[in-house]
């Protein structure tokens, strides 16, 4: 039988694709390299060619996974064929659902100062797809000029709303951390000084 040998990019690609859906599915903690390989039907000496250990393609799984969590939220954003109402909402409920998979996936004590850093970066790179929104939100009236919200200060609410948003949601640090999502849409009304029936 003929073995397949598959270019070195697409082999690393296929190891990152296998942990992370096996992070997802059993945790961190329960994910050996062993079981990475088994899926791929690999050897050891393939899988440390391309990482040290454990650790190394966990925190590349976790940055794809939270560039994959930006563009589909970005998309969300964007998608003008939808009411700002539909496509608010529709966010809320991305980010919960995101919630729960970082906390099944992405929660290992040995990753605390790695996932920090990552997370703020995520974070940080959504403020700008945030900020259209809330500026395409106010030219179509749902967000009064009574905010202060313009072109010079969206970037800096968007940032404040979204880190203001990260800490209700992490306020309780476990698993039932995006039931605090419910706090999310009080928190951006009165900030933004916007009807709450937008998330209805």
């Amino acid at each position: 039988m003929i073995r397949v040998s598959k270019a070195p990019e697409v082999r690393k690609q296929e190891l990152i694709d296998v942990a992370l859906d096996l992070f997802q599915k059993k945790g961190y903690d329960s994910v050996s390299v062993r079981d990475i390989l088994k899926v791929v039907n690999g050897h050891p000496g393939m899988f440390y060619y391309y990482f040290k250990s454990k650790q190394e393609i966990y925190n590349e799984a976790m940055h794809q996974m939270i560039k994959r969590e930006i563009d589909r939220r970005t998309e969300i954003l964007k998608d003008s064929s939808i009411s700002i109402e539909s496509r608010a909402k529709s966010l809320l409920n991305t980010i919960e659902d995101g919630i729960n998979k970082y906390y099944s996936s992405f929660n290992s004590p040995e990753s605390v100062s790695f996932e920090s850093t990552v997370l703020i970066k995520f974070l940080t790179a959504f403020a700008k797809p945030v900020s259209d929104f809330l500026l395409e939100a106010r030219e179509r009236k749902i967000i009064s000029e009574e905010s202060g919200l313009n072109e010079e200060t969206a970037y800096p609410m968007a940032l404040f709303l979204i880190h203001g948003c990260f800490g209700l949601v992490h306020l309780n640090n476990s698993p039932k951390s995006a039931e605090n999502t419910k706090y999310f849409e009080q928190f951006i009304c009165n900030f933004l000084k916007i009807n709450p029936s937008i998330f209805k």
